[in-house]
């Protein structure tokens, strides 16, 4: 699922590409379905979102289910106000999703080669020379760089020698895409403590677990009933985090570098999330806007972040799938209590949409991230800020951009003016306070949302700097 978004960043502002899928064409299956607000927020700067959403539904309810008893109902439809132009989840199936970006790659000029498989690669400090097979003949390709999008069992990864650093699950999960002859809204259906939800069997009996095997369980579990199944697969979860995300000229992406258990909806989200931290970053190294040490900053940016979400989510699924006595106590006597007072209260369903959502993720370690104004540190995601006609998220994406929440100096200006920086000047109001902006500080905003640098003075020698020292060149067209 990766190449596609990440081809579709490179399509518009990075240049001539090629993207080959060893698939023989477009998923047809549902699979990952969650898209989460952050993944809009990025879409939004290709134009993607209005067609993404306007294909989706959103999630608006959570019911948890203690056997045959709904114990919760959890409101989602404000949970996200006031965080982002996208206050939900989408449900996007895999298959449409992908519909989507290969034809906005076609209309691009970009066509998807299917069928096509890595053979071989070599590098060097002047290019990657790659081998793919078509059809039993091979042809050879040099490019600039390689970017291995070809999941959990990447070829890349393997031929880099990179370690996948972890281990698997010793359940056995079931997926299934049906039709329900009960009618079924479209929220979210959880049970708690029924074995429907988690079930463990032997390695031998894989194979032969079918549909009809867990029918009963999960129609009990869910309150549904099944009327046609279109696919059942089962498979093992795994978490683990690819000691590096480039080698060279070699970059992973997705879940060549990370596997985690689909706990939130995270997987195909941080995926895209990596595609396009690359994507820009290889724009600006292509057009001259920056030298190649930039790309070092891919790997310092998202391997972190994918080192937290494995962690995290490895918590969760241990909590959800867990068997020994503790943690089915805790599942079974005292999470409906707690799902209960969440419901009633409304207590954490902000702070679950701010981690679900992506919204939270941070690069303030990053060489790319400096200064601090307000609540907002450098390597922050720019708060969203709408009030009225004023939405600073409008022009997100279009390049680099100087935000000055309040009255821009001269000198401050004059620097933006002679570096070719865009300068975008906002009225300070009461939703620029609350969202944790300073009066009159100014913020460089880079192509993927997140601020650089902050100066609560506007010291335009301090930017000159930075920019310096990253090697950053602007212009309308340079990501």
């Amino acid at each position: 699922m990766v190449p596609e978004p990440s081809a579709r960043a490179y399509s518009t502002r990075f240049g001539p590409e090629a993207l080959v899928d060893k698939k023989p064409g477009p998923s047809e299956e549902s699979r990952a379905i969650a898209v989460q607000a952050r993944t809009l927020e990025l879409y939004q700067g290709l134009g993607l979102t209005e067609e993404v959403v306007a294909g989706g539904y959103r999630i608006e309810t959570v019911h948890i289910r203690e056997g045959e008893q709904e114990i919760a109902r959890i409101d989602l439809k404000s949970a996200g106000t006031g965080r982002s132009p996208f206050p939900f989840a989408l449900a996007y199936p895999q298959d449409a999703h992908e519909r989507l970006l290969i034809q906005k790659l076609e209309d691009a000029g970009v066509k998807v080669e299917w069928g096509v498989s890595l053979a071989d690669f070599t590098q060097d400090e002047t290019g990657v020379t790659v081998e793919l097979e078509h059809d039993g003949k091979r042809t050879s390709v040099t490019a600039a760089f390689l970017c291995g999008c070809d999941g959990g069992h990447s070829q890349v990864r393997h031929a880099l020698g990179i370690p996948f650093v972890g281990d698997t699950y010793a359940q056995v999960f079931y997926v299934a895409d049906a039709i329900l002859a009960t009618q079924f809204s479209t929220d979210i259906y959880a049970n708690i403590g029924s074995a429907g939800i988690a079930l463990a069997m032997p390695k031998s009996e894989l194979s032969e677990l079918s549909m009809d095997d867990v029918r009963p369980s999960a129609e009990a579990a869910l309150g549904v009933r099944v009327e046609h199944t279109n696919w059942f697969a089962t498979y093992r979860i795994h978490h683990r985090v690819a000691d590096k995300f480039r080698v060279g000229r070699c970059f992973l992406v997705g879940d060549a570098g990370h596997l985690h258990s689909p706990a939130g909806g995270q997987g195909m989200n941080t995926g895209i999330g990596d595609a396009f931290n690359l994507a820009w970053k290889l724009a600006m190294v292509y057009k001259g806007a920056s030298d190649e040490s930039i790309l070092s900053t891919y790997e310092a940016e998202r391997r972190p972040f994918a080192l937290t979400l494995v962690a995290t989510t490895d918590r969760v699924f241990r909590f959800i799938a867990g068997s020994d006595w503790l943690t089915r106590f805790l599942r079974i006597w005292v999470a409906p209590w707690i799902l209960r007072l969440v419901a009633a209260t409304g207590l954490g369903q902000s702070a679950a949409f701010n981690t679900v959502s992506q919204l939270r993720i941070q690069y303030r370690t990053s060489p790319f991230s400096q200064g601090k104004a307000g609540r907002v540190v450098g390597g922050d995601r720019l708060p969203w800020v709408h009030e009225g006609d004023l939405d600073n998220f409008a022009k997100l994406g279009s390049g680099w951009q100087l935000h000055v929440y309040g009255t821009p100096e001269p000198d401050l200006a004059d620097e933006a003016e002679s570096l070719g920086l865009e300068l975008v000047q906002f009225p300070f109001s009461a939703a620029a306070a609350q969202a944790g902006l300073a009066q009159d500080a100014a913020y460089l905003v880079r192509p993927d949302g997140y601020v650089s640098w902050v100066s609560a003075a506007q010291n335009e020698e301090e930017l000159r700097g930075f920019v310096d020292r990253l090697s950053l060149r602007f212009s309308p067209d340079a990501t």
